[in-house]
């Protein structure tokens, strides 16, 4: 785990940066006429002056009129990251993601923000002749515990994607949880915790008040009740998958390629279940190529289940693997059957029975 932040945020000396074309601080009439959300991004520029600030909060509109205080607003830490694996501006892009979340979360109820997913990993994509951008995954930890902690997650997904505006050019995912519900996590080594916070998180904020765990060795116990749960997760979610494809194949306008999609994510999610019961781990990968190599230094089978002994063989599994990405950026170019469909899904089917198969025995030979 990084720090871009370098532990609590404080206030930084650095120029100020260009204006977005939706917050221009000098201009009066800008300010009068400002989108629902422009006088509230306007206040957070480092170009915004106290005189201009005064008259923020003497214009009329509704928006200035139910935002907190400006003194409340001003406690706000600026935030300065330094990322060099990111370019410039997807740096200030998070910088202002980083200052929404605090304004509308309070600060005082922020124990530390971090970014994961591909921004943080460096793999991040931005497709021009497709139009697909990498998203910007957040993970805002609480010091508070939440009940519903999904309302408050839609919450300030809402409010934190309406203040940026249409404009910003990527697409934001908060998820939020309470610092004693991740270290939790951390310490019974869930994967999804301990890749986000501990392998790839890097921290954007850091109160100084709160403390992350590190994993803890599990007893024999406690990992098979984790491939357990890994085993009925991810088998369960295989299994719809294919259910949806067998529904859209008996549709008279059937849609093929969402048809080879579904076998791509049952395939997907069939192989990350075995890895799961029985390393413990899910790879961040969705090649299934990648996916049948690895699951097959634990079990040859897992590979072999595929045939690709002739050129046909190998065309069809091609087919099933870009399925992920051309049959839904790339659907002009990618051209599948309902025949070469039905002779993917007896394998993929093979598949979700030797999963099963081996996987259950996984699970009993563990609680022995």
């Amino acid at each position: 785990m990084r720090s871009a932040c370098g532990g609590l945020c404080a206030p930084h000396t650095a120029e100020p940066t260009t204006l977005s074309q939706w917050a221009v601080a000098d201009s009066v009439q800008a300010l009068r006429t400002s989108c629902k959300y422009g006088l509230q991004s306007l206040l957070w520029s480092p170009n915004c002056d106290s005189s201009v600030k005064k008259h923020v909060t003497r214009v009329g509109c509704k928006k200035a009129r139910n935002a907190r205080s400006l003194s409340e607003m001003e406690k706000i830490p600026d935030i300065h990251l330094s990322l060099p694996h990111l370019p410039e501006r997807r740096q200030r892009e998070l910088e202002r993601i980083t200052r929404s979340i605090l304004y509308h979360a309070r600060p005082v109820d922020i124990e530390f923000i971090l970014l994961f997913g591909s921004h943080a990993r460096g793999d991040w994509v931005q497709d021009y002749d497709t139009g697909y951008d990498s998203d910007y995954d957040i993970l805002v930890i609480t010091k508070s515990e939440r009940k519903n902690n999904l309302a408050f997650e839609h919450r300030l997904n809402s409010e934190v994607r309406g203040e940026l505006g249409a404009s910003f050019p990527s697409t934001i995912k908060i998820i939020a949880h309470g610092l004693r519900f991740v270290n939790q996590r951390i310490r019974k080594q869930y994967y999804f915790w301990v890749d986000v916070v501990v392998k790839e998180g890097i921290i954007l904020y850091d109160s100084g008040r709160g403390q992350l765990a590190q994993p803890e060795p599990l007893l024999p116990d406690e990992r098979r009740a984790k491939a357990q749960e890994a085993f009925e997760q991810w088998f369960k979610s295989a299994t719809s998958f294919l259910r949806r494809f067998d529904f859209e194949m008996s549709l008279a306008d059937r849609d093929l390629l969402g048809a080879a999609f579904e076998l791509h994510q049952t395939t997907e999610r069939l192989y990350h279940c075995f890895t799961l019961v029985f390393t413990d781990y899910k790879p961040k990968e969705h090649d299934l190529e990648v996916l049948g190599a690895r699951a097959a230094l634990l079990a040859p089978e897992m590979w072999s289940v595929f045939p690709r002994q002739t050129e046909e063989e190998k065309r069809l599994f091609e087919l099933l693997r870009r399925a992920y990405v051309d049959a839904r950026y790339k659907m002009d170019r990618f051209v599948i059957t309902a025949e070469e469909l039905a002779q993917i899904a007896t394998w993929v089917r093979a598949l979700r029975d030797l999963t099963e198969t081996l996987c259950t025995a996984e699970i009993q030979r563990l609680g022995l």
